[in-house]
């Protein structure tokens, strides 16, 4: 089973530090050169303007992203241990091995 709080605290805070990242970009003013590059590596003519750093929107966008984040995986949890609900624990080590070493005699 997986813990579907703790699925969802990574992928929140994946997500956070992330955005994070950009917005640090957007400040640095590092972000439309990098955005030009990604989307020439696609090769697309770069249609997006990079708006100036406002610290209202980095923070919404930060915890925006993060509760998103954490929202999908608490879902990605429950579904995951939804579709694993039927398949048998595993045996645990030393249960394998005596189970070996009883049917090789």
């Amino acid at each position: 089973m997986i813990n579907k709080h703790k699925l969802g605290l990574v992928l929140g805070a994946f997500l956070g530090l992330w955005h994070f990242g950009w917005a640090l970009l957007v400040l640095a003013g590092w972000a439309q050169p990098l955005l030009n590059w990604i989307f020439r590596l696609h090769f697309i003519q770069p249609p997006y303007a990079i708006l100036p750093f406002n610290l209202g929107y980095a923070i919404l966008l930060i915890v925006i992203t993060s509760l998103s984040g954490y929202a999908s995986g608490w879902v990605f949890g429950v579904i995951w241990n939804w579709l694993r609900a039927d398949v048998p624990a595993p045996e645990s080590l030393s249960d394998l091995g005596q189970h070996r070493h009883a049917t090789i005699h």
